[in-house]
């Protein structure tokens, strides 16, 4: 054997240092399972433990992925900024998983997942009204194809802008209808259109450019600027007699803006 290779316990190969993660609890600062034999080793163990109580081993991993959404430096579309009214993904599982309605719904639709093995019948946790956060009145189960469905059949609007100013909105009844339609008229790709109530603007060919925004939507306002939002102020003065206008002032304020959002009445 050589000095540099090392024999795997789980494979008995001899294969290079290289070939090992570093672990402070080996004499050799080397892990005894190589990384290939490691990694399956993972594998199997969170089998183990899943198969042990599948219920309560996803709603673990939800509670933690829906945590994790809750931090300052996560971004996705759809979570930018989500709140979370639990200090730790401790607190957040013990508090659903110990409310019984709850839990036997988590329960019945675990059921339907481990038979089926089809991603979309996996429950998940669903924020009931989408402008709030991870809190205990805000939570519910859905599996997952009914969360996906119901985000996408919200009622958006895009703004179609033409030499900065807004030239027409066109309504649909969807999120998904409206990339759809979107990406085929314009040729943009639809993950180009994944930043809905971003307040983010979209470049399109011809010089036109769009804004994709839910008609209860909130602007995720972000730490840094995104554009420079330019006002023009003019202060007009009329001879009430003549109806002349005597004098005029102009002032331009700009301002950094994070993004932007436009709300139009009901016509």
């Amino acid at each position: 054997m050589k000095a540099n290779t090392k024999r795997c316990s789980r494979c008995k190969q001899h294969l290079p240092l290289d070939n090992y993660s570093k672990s402070v609890k080996s004499k050799d600062g080397k892990n005894n399972y190589c990384k290939v034999c490691n990694i399956e080793y993972q594998q199997e163990s969170r089998k183990r433990v899943y198969d042990l109580n599948p219920p309560l081993q996803l709603l673990k991993r939800s509670c933690q992925a829906a945590f994790r959404r809750s931090q300052p430096n996560y971004s996705r579309d759809g979570y930018d900024h989500v709140s979370c009214s639990y200090k730790n993904v401790k607190e957040f599982f013990s508090d659903l998983w110990n409310d019984n309605q709850f839990r036997d719904d988590w329960v019945a639709q675990t059921n339907i997942y481990n038979m089926s093995g089809i991603l979309k019948d996996r429950p998940t946790l669903d924020r009931i009204d989408s402008k709030r956060g991870y809190e205990k009145s805000n939570i519910r189960m859905l599996p997952h194809w009914k969360n996906v469905t119901e985000g996408a059949l919200k009622e958006c609007q895009v703004f179609v802008i033409k030499d900065t100013r807004i030239d027409h909105r066109i309504d649909y009844s969807g999120i998904g209808e409206a990339k759809k339609a979107i990406a085929a008229l314009y040729r943009i790709p639809k993950n180009a259109l994944n930043c809905v109530d971003h307040g983010t603007i979209v470049e399109a060919d011809n010089g036109v450019n769009l804004l994709l925004q839910t008609n209860d939507g909130q602007l995720k306002v972000g730490n840094e600027s995104k554009y420079i939002m330019v006002m023009n102020k003019y202060k007009i003065l009329y001879d009430l007699v003549t109806g002349v206008e005597v004098a005029r002032t102009h002032q331009q304020v700009q301002s950094e803006v994070s993004g932007i959002e436009i709300r139009s009445s009901a016509s």
